[in-house]
C-alpha cells in the first residue's frame, strides 16, 4: 500500500464508500460532488492497490481486500475523533440524523420517552425509526441504523448489545370471551380456541408454539397480523386469543372490553435488548445515546400480573 499522503478525510472518504457501496450517495454524505467523490476513490485505489468497489449484477459491490477494512477503518475514525475532540462533545450540538429500527412493541414502550429527553437535549438532531425485519443486523454493517431495538438474538462479534428490559407474557382476549371461560385460562380451552401471531413477515411461529412443542401439544393459529396496534380492533371483532409481551398491553387505551389472563403454560420472559455496531462503541456521540435509551427503558414500570 501507498501510504503517502493518506490523511484523515481519506480515512472518511473510504469509510462512507465502504458503507454506501455507491459514488454518489457517498458523495452526498460526505458533503462533495460526486467528480470530487471519484477523484477519491481513484486515489484510495492507488492507495490500496486494489479496485475496492467493483461492478456486479446489484450494483457496486466491495472487494475481498475492501471487505477486510470495513472494521478496522470505521474503528480508527471512531478512535481519531475521540483523539481529536476528546472533551468537546455537547449533546446541543448534535445536529446528525438517528435511526432507530425496532418494531411497533419497542417504538411504543420507548419512543415517546426517548423522543422528549431528545428534544430537550439535543433540540438540532434528527430521530428516525425504521422498521426491524427478517433479524437483518446487517443494517449496523451498512450504516443505515445506528441502533437496533429487538427481542432477536445476534451472535455476531461485531456487535455491541445490553439489557433494555425484559417482560412477562399474558393472553388477551375480549371480555365477552373472557366471562365464558371464567377467571382461570386452562390448557384445554387455550388449545381448544383460535390464537392470533404478531408476525412482521406474515410467517413463523411465535414462542408458545416452541413451548407446546416440547410438550407434543399444537394450537391453531387462525390469524397473522403485522404489528400490535392492530390487537384491540381485532379482538373487539372477534373471540381470539393473542399472548404477548405484557407491556404492550399497558400501552392501549384502558377498556372495559379487553381482558387478560395468566398463559396455562410456562414460557420465558422475552429479553429486549439495544446493539449496536462495535466500531461505534467508543463514539461520544454514540456514547451518550445510548445512555438516554438505558435510562428510558429503566424509567419503564415493571411487568406485573
Amino acid at each position: 500500500m501507498d501510504s503517502s499522503n493518506f490523511d484523515l478525510n481519506g480515512l472518511r472518504a473510504l469509510d462512507v464508500l465502504l458503507r454506501e457501496r455507491h459514488v454518489s450517495r457517498a458523495a452526498r454524505v460526505m458533503g462533495i460532488s460526486q467528480p470530487a467523490m471519484s477523484r477519491a476513490l481513484a486515489r484510495l485505489r492507488h492507495q490500496f492497490e486494489d479496485e475496492l468497489l467493483v461492478r456486479t449484477d446489484a450494483g457496486l459491490g466491495l472487494t475481498t481486500r475492501a471487505e477486510t477494512l470495513v472494521e478496522p477503518v470505521r474503528r480508527l475514525l471512531t478512535e481519531a475523533n475521540a483523539l481529536l475532540h476528546p472533551q468537546n462533545f455537547d449533546p446541543a450540538n448534535l445536529r446528525e440524523q438517528v435511526t432507530l429500527a425496532g418494531l411497533d412493541l419497542e417504538f411504543r414502550l420507548l419512543l415517546p420517552g426517548i423522543s422528549s429527553r431528545l428534544a430537550e437535549a439535543a433540540p438540532a438532531l434528527s430521530l428516525r425509526a425504521i422498521q426491524f425485519t427478517g433479524g437483518d443486523f446487517g443494517i449496523l454493517d451498512r450504516g443505515e441504523a445506528d441502533f437496533i431495538l429487538t427481542a432477536i438474538a445476534s451472535r455476531g462479534g461485531r456487535y455491541r448489545r445490553r439489557l433494555l428490559f425484559n417482560d412477562t407474557h399474558i393472553t388477551v382476549m375480549n371480555a365477552r370471551l373472557a366471562r365464558r371461560l371464567g377467571a382461570d385460562l386452562s390448557l384445554e380451552d387455550f388449545l381448544s380456541l383460535d390464537h392470533g401471531l404478531v408476525s412482521v413477515e406474515g410467517h413463523g411461529e411465535g414462542l408458545v408454539d416452541t413451548a407446546l412443542r416440547a410438550q407434543g401439544l399444537r394450537r391453531r393459529v387462525a390469524l397473522r397480523i403485522p404489528n400490535f396496534t392492530l390487537l384491540p380492533s381485532i379482538l373487539a371483532a372477534r373471540d381470539i386469543l393473542f399472548t404477548v409481551p405484557r407491556r404492550i398491553v399497558a400501552t392501549f387505551p384502558r377498556s372495559p372490553r379487553l381482558a387478560i389472563r395468566r398463559p396455562p403454560i410456562a414460557l420465558d420472559d422475552a429479553l429486549f435488548y439495544l446493539y449496536w455496531h462495535a466500531g461505534n462503541h467508543h463514539n461520544p456521540a454514540h456514547t451518550w445515546l445510548r445512555q438516554q435509551l438505558f435510562e428510558v427503558s429503566a424509567a419503564l414500570a415493571p411487568p406485573e400480573m
